[in-house]
């Protein structure tokens, strides 16, 4: 592992950078980090500040999000993410989340700014967006009533 590569265990909700944050990042850089939350517990990330360069696919610089250890068969990708446009929390499904940060050889912004903190709980988060169970779940957990805005996100994924 980089020396921007960690493994996050500490109970205490703490921040985490990319190298040199809120200077530009490096070039080349490759980060992985990887949380792991006591049993029972889901990892929560709140994404404070964001931004890299933005290019179709995410293909110079990214933040993969993985729910689970490792990016391969056991773990789910999430999404990869760049320029400014990120989701402003993840929740793993279980007690592992991973975040692959890289960057190629030009073109450097300031990073990112994250908090991870583990949380209790069973909730789980589906990758799908447009997943009419998802939403299901979202209302039933938000104790939302009204069901006409169900109905509305079913329409625009559809």
């Amino acid at each position: 592992m980089s020396e921007c590569s960690y493994n996050f265990t500490d109970p205490n909700p703490s921040n985490f950078t990319s190298p040199n944050y809120p200077d530009d990042y490096p070039d080349d850089s490759y980060c992985e980090n990887r949380f792991e939350a006591p049993s029972g517990y889901n990892v929560l990330l709140t994404i404070f500040d964001f931004e890299l360069e933005e290019t179709p696919n995410c293909e110079y610089d990214s933040l993969s999000v993985y729910d689970g250890s490792a990016s391969s068969a056991d773990s789910v990708l999430i999404g990869s993410y760049c320029g400014i446009s990120i989701p402003m929390y993840f929740r793993s499904s279980g007690k592992d989340l991973l975040l692959v940060f890289k960057s190629d050889s030009t073109v450097n912004y300031k990073g990112y700014n994250i908090q991870y903190q583990f949380v209790e709980g069973k909730f789980m988060i589906r990758r799908k967006r447009c997943d009419r169970d998802f939403v299901t779940r979202i209302i039933k957990f938000l104790g939302q009533k009204d069901r006409s805005n169900l109905q509305h996100w079913n329409q625009t994924c559809a």
